[in-house]
């Protein structure tokens, strides 16, 4: 039922160890059906697990003719025609409302650490990004959250706490343990204004030029794509400007601000983000 909360649904297939590997920035109490049609599955665990539609195996909603619609079916493959939770993902109801989704799910994983941790300036960080980075089979979540001048690290990973904090040198850990269960990511720390998808060799080039500015950002490096927000302001041009030639031609700059995002349906506009 799509009525349900994602934190719900975890908690009862937790119990069967089991997970839905799907995650939502600060989301968790948004209902099943709005996570799907606002497309809010994009976080730090998508550089593994991609989004919610790479999850639904069958759908169930109502037309605009109110007729009901079903695709898909409860098993992992099958052959009941069109697949159309792809079409149903980030539609904001336009297509009708989602009565019911069946999911793939996954055990439940290995132990793994959760990980806080922060440096007060952005260069310690940088220069173990490669580090950082070259473990990414071992990444579960990874999220980077740029607050002025201070970069925090929040993820899960598999490995030991000592090689771990090892890695994280000079950095301020501030939680290091095993949960029994994966954890919800936490929202973002601001109002997202644009987002930048780039390939993620690209994002420590970025990262470093962006830290330099008067912005606050969260970077997911190994999906490449960073959102953000200027302090104090609610919108730059110039901003934008500058970025565009920087993200090169195989990247993409959404500005989250812009009154072009926006869908007209029998007169009544829709924000789309």
């Amino acid at each position: 039922q799509t009525g349900c909360t994602l934190a719900g649904l975890q908690q009862q297939v937790n119990a069967a160890e089991l997970w839905l590997p799907i995650g939502t920035p600060g989301h968790d109490d948004q209902t099943i059906a709005s996570i799907v049609s606002r497309d809010l599955s994009l976080g730090w665990l998508s550089h593994r697990y991609a989004t919610a539609k790479d999850w639904i195996t069958a759908i169930s909603a109502i037309d605009d003719q109110g007729q009901l619609v079903k695709s898909g079916a409860a098993v992992v493959k099958n052959v009941a025609g069109y697949q159309l939770a792809p079409l149903y993902q980030g539609s904001l109801d336009l297509l009708g409302p989602l009565l019911e989704l069946s999911f793939r799910l996954l055990p439940l994983p290995a132990p793994i650490t959760a990980i806080d941790a922060h440096w007060e300036s952005p260069d310690p960080m940088l220069e173990l990004w490669d580090s950082i980075m070259g473990d990414h089979f071992d990444w579960l979540a990874l999220r980077m959250d740029c607050l002025g001048h201070t970069i925090q690290m929040i993820g899960m990973r598999h490995g030991s706490n000592d090689a771990i904090s090892k890695q994280l040198t000079g950095a301020t850990i501030d939680r290091l343990d095993k949960p029994a269960y994966p954890l919800p990511e936490p929202a973002l720390p601001f109002t997202p204004q644009w987002q930048i998808q780039v390939m993620p060799s690209e994002m420590r080039r970025l990262v470093h030029w962006l830290a330099g500015q008067d912005l606050l950002f969260t970077a997911y490096p190994l999906s490449g794509i960073i959102t953000g927000g200027s302090k104090g302001r609610t919108h730059d041009t110039e901003l934008l400007a500058k970025l565009k030639p920087m993200i090169g031609i195989f990247g993409h700059i959404l500005d989250l601000t812009s009154t072009q995002n926006r869908v007209v349906l029998r007169g009544t506009e829709l924000e789309l983000f």
